[in-house]
Parts: structure tokens; sequence; C-alpha cells
């Protein structure tokens, strides 16, 4: 889908020279996206496909003018993998510390136990 967003990639190269003429400390800049697109080939399809999925979910929230939330894939219960997308508010995602339970580590914190192993994975 095409949202009719043009890409400059001269400009893209221009404004980190602006920032590094006009300031003293080192600068430098990425593209954005680069390592995700020379890594393609190592997608899944599933990956593929829940990619997108999110981006859907993304494009649909906005055009419905949702704003502060992130996509998120909701796994489905059952053996089997399956996922759908949903939506949760940013202010619970961003900027929030989210640990691991602590029993999926071993007492010592070093090894990780059957509960690690068993509940994230597919």
């Amino acid at each position: 889908m095409r949202l009719g967003i043009r890409c400059f990639p001269a400009r893209r190269r221009f404004w980190p020279s602006l920032f590094t003429a006009s300031s003293t400390p080192k600068t430098r800049s990425v593209l954005l996206g680069y390592a995700q697109r020379a890594a393609a080939h190592y997608a899944s399809a599933t990956d593929a496909a829940e990619a997108a999925a999110c981006g859907e979910a993304a494009v649909r929230a906005a055009v419905e003018g949702k704003s502060g939330f992130m996509v998120k894939l909701v796994r489905q219960p059952g053996r089997g993998y399956a996922c759908v997308t949903g939506l949760h508010p940013l202010s619970d995602i961003a900027n929030v510390e989210h640990l691991l339970p602590r029993d999926w580590m071993s007492a010592d914190g070093f090894m990780r136990t059957k509960s690690l192993l068993t509940t994230p994975g597919p």
C-alpha cells in the first residue's frame, strides 16, 4: 500500500550535515531501516506476515484517528502458534522497565528454567 509519502535520498543525507556544521560535538547518522533491509533474507514467512499485519493495523488505527497506541501481537491460546494484532496504550510500553518473571530464571539468576522454555515459545 502506498501512502503517497515521497522519499528524497539527497535530503535525507542533508539533515545530518546541517546539524554537524552547527554543533561542536561529534555527530553521525544512520539511514533508518538499513539493517532490516540488509537482513530481510533471514525473515521467515511468519515474520513477514506478522510485519504486514502490524503495518495494516497501524494504518487502520491512524485512519480511524487513534493516537497514543502501539500495535501488538496477541498470541492465541492453544498448542499451535497463531496470533492477531491489537492496540496497546503507548504509555504502558514506552519509558517503562519490563522485567522477565522471576520464575523464568534459576535461583542464582544465571540459568533459565523450564517455565521460560515453555511459556514464550510457539
